[in-house]
């Protein structure tokens, strides 16, 4: 079938939800805490670019005797509705019963087609040793749907393994595989999707139909596959836990005015798991001294010395901030602050706190006034003036580089990269790689690179879903920027000794 743009199916298995905090899985590997997050955090990769329709194939939840076992399916449910995509889902054996299932799952549970494919999902039998078989009244239902459009492509969805064969103690095929087999050969059926067993299969051909089974969501790596089918059939295998550690330098927390559901302690657990390389919990540090007003108005720029009086009135909430994420620190997780300049030069950070953390984060938010109304020429060089400034202020890492002209709706020139590539290069500076609200400029990053600037990579997570995913960082160094050695061109944040 000769198609124009591929049809991109984004499938997930086996989310074994338990969000009961009690809970302990049998299979200790199996995440059911955090597999609402790690689906989450799948869906949220995909925002900018929808896939044509997602799958789930089943075994949503762990047990679905559990108390809030209803509520933990409703939930998973609500997010693939709030997403908008297309969406096609199917019963697995540690789902709710049938009529409970459905009664949540709705017309998410039923065949669709879309873009020309008919999506159709089997609600299959299970026996109490959790054996499955296939009714024939329920192949003959698909048989009849399938011939009233004989040229119309099929895309079969089930949790057990309909191909191949696999002899294990616990019950992966069906009860009647050969069967579902001949079926699907006899039918316009190009491709067959399955859950179920967690290892996962690569896709092979059987009587001309491709039988491709997803490994799970609930146990490291957390992966998932994207598949692809235009003339022919492409799979993609990604995976939450990265394939080379990289240092998040930059993640907020629920101290930031600016954060909606980041938290501290959930960040160091999804960047354990993720293997990130370490995490920086990096707090804006005007918001830790100031109101959200005198934040947002930034009257801490305008008004230098407003960080001290906040202090010595003791309105400010650095002590607090501390006390929750000192116990946190470890060789893995340091503490940082993300710091700008007043507009008389000064650090918004007070003396008397800097030696409380690992890593300094200079950041440019705002600039004056009468530089910005006067277009990108004023602009670049009060840009120029701000960053050198905070580079021999003792900062380690610049953050998110030319954003700034973002925020102002303005071009950053490129005749900028390489005053402030030198600027970089001369205080020992590195360039923080940043996706957040922000698309870094390859041709700056590859001209710091050539002068020897490190580069840092941070999520500046301001959401959950943010946390721990670096997977863009990685291709934007190996692809945009060709880099063959990442160890000795990353930033390596330490952890300081304090007096």
């Amino acid at each position: 079938m000769k198609m124009g743009k591929p049809f991109r199916l984004l499938v997930l298995a086996d989310l074994h939800l338990a969000s009961q905090s009690d809970y302990r899985d049998t299979c200790p590997e199996r995440k059911t805490h955090l597999s609402l997050e790690l689906f989450k955090q799948v869906l949220f990769r995909y925002r900018e670019d929808p896939p044509s329709a997602i799958i789930v194939l089943g075994d949503f939840l762990d047990q679905p005797s559990l108390p809030g076992a209803r509520e933990d399916f409703h939930r998973i449910v609500s997010l693939l509705r709030e997403t908008g995509w297309p969406a096609v889902i199917v019963r697995g054996n540690h789902d709710l019963p049938e009529e409970d299932f459905m009664a949540v799952a709705g017309d998410l549970a039923v065949e669709k087609e879309i873009s020309g494919f008919l999506l159709y999902p089997f609600s299959d039998c299970y026996l109490s040793d959790e054996s499955c078989f296939r009714t024939e009244e329920s192949l003959k239902r698909f048989r009849n749907l399938c011939l009233e459009k004989p040229g119309r492509p099929v895309i079969a969805l089930q949790h057990n393994v309909v191909y191949p064969l696999l002899e294990q103690n616990y019950p992966l095929n069906f009860n009647n595989s050969q069967e579902i087999i001949s079926a699907y050969s006899q039918l316009p059926v190009r491709l067959s999707l399955s859950g179920h067993y967690h290892h996962g299969l690569p896709c092979q051909e059987m009587a001309g139909v491709q039988y491709l089974c997803v490994p799970s969501l609930c146990e490291p790596p957390f992966s998932y596959l994207m598949v692809e089918i235009d003339d022919r059939l492409q799979v993609k295998k990604e995976t939450l836990v990265h394939t080379f550690p990289l240092p998040d330098v930059h993640c907020h927390t629920e101290f930031a005015y600016c954060a909606t559901t980041v938290n501290a302690r959930l960040a160091v657990e999804k960047s354990q798991l993720f293997q990130c390389r370490c995490l920086v919990l990096t707090e804006h540090s005007a918001q830790l001294y100031l109101s959200a007003e005198d934040f947002w108005q930034a009257n801490f720029l305008k008004k230098p010395g407003l960080i001290r009086v906040s202090r010595e009135r003791k309105q400010d909430r650095m002590e607090k901030f501390l006390s929750t994420v000192k116990p946190l620190r470890s060789e893995f997780t340091l503490l940082g602050l993300e710091v700008e300049l007043d507009y008389e030069g000064n650090l918004t950070v007070l003396p008397e706190d800097r030696e409380n953390f690992d890593l300094l984060v200079g950041a440019v938010h705002w600039l004056p006034e009468d530089s910005v109304s006067q277009g990108n020429r004023k602009l670049g060089k009060s840009f120029l003036s701000a960053c050198e400034k905070l580079c021999v202020s003792g900062i380690q890492v610049l953050a998110h580089p030319f954003r700034i002209f973002r925020r102002y709706h303005l071009q950053a020139g490129k005749h900028l990269y390489s005053p402030l590539a030198r600027i970089l290069t001369e205080t020992k500076v590195a360039a923080e790689i940043n996706f957040h609200t922000n698309i870094p400029e390859p041709e700056f990053f590859q001209l710091c690179l050539e002068k020897g600037v490190k580069l840092a990579t941070g999520t500046d997570a301001h959401c959950r879903e943010e946390v721990g995913d670096l997977r863009r960082h990685f291709q934007f160094l190996t692809e945009k920027l060709q880099v063959k050695d990442l160890n000795s061109t990353l930033f390596q944040p330490e952890r300081k000794i304090f007096p």
